[in-house]
């Protein structure tokens, strides 16, 4: 009989893999750089667009042209996941979306800080991007 509700505990390994992902994705998504702000819209500075809550979405929007994510298979790439994802499904069928899309925004993350600072520079925070360490204690 199968139990609900009851989940095996997470190992050591997969605690710090789980800690890392989590610290990358705030680090190299730019989130780090804007004060947190609750259901505001404001405007961008670089285009003069009202954004509302998808702040680092519109920014990635201005490095249109960047790969910031890219395709395993091939070198596709787009500063949109869902359009490489969509890419992969399409033009790489036989992997049966079991490839998953390859983030190179750690190479673009001098960019984005200066069009965070660009964009938005009342909600600006200047701070270095921390070091990532993995421990596993």
């Amino acid at each position: 009989m199968k139990m609900f509700g009851k989940r095996k505990r997470m190992t050591a390994l997969q605690k710090a893999e789980n800690r890392f992902r989590i610290q990358m994705d705030r680090t190299v998504g730019g989130e780090m750089y804007l004060k947190k702000i609750r259901n505001r819209h404001i405007r961008c500075h670089m285009c003069e667009g009202r954004v509302g809550k998808q702040y680092i979405k519109h920014v990635y929007g201005h490095l249109e042209g960047k790969k910031l994510y890219k395709c395993p298979t091939c070198d596709e790439g787009s500063h949109i996941k869902k359009m490489v994802k969509l890419h992969m499904d399409q033009c790489h069928p036989e992997k049966g979306g079991m490839a998953s899309v390859v983030d190179c925004r750690y190479i673009y993350i001098g960019l984005i800080r200066d069009t965070v600072k660009e964009c938005f520079p009342l909600l600006f925070v200047n701070i270095a991007p921390p070091k990532i360490l993995v421990s596993l204690k």
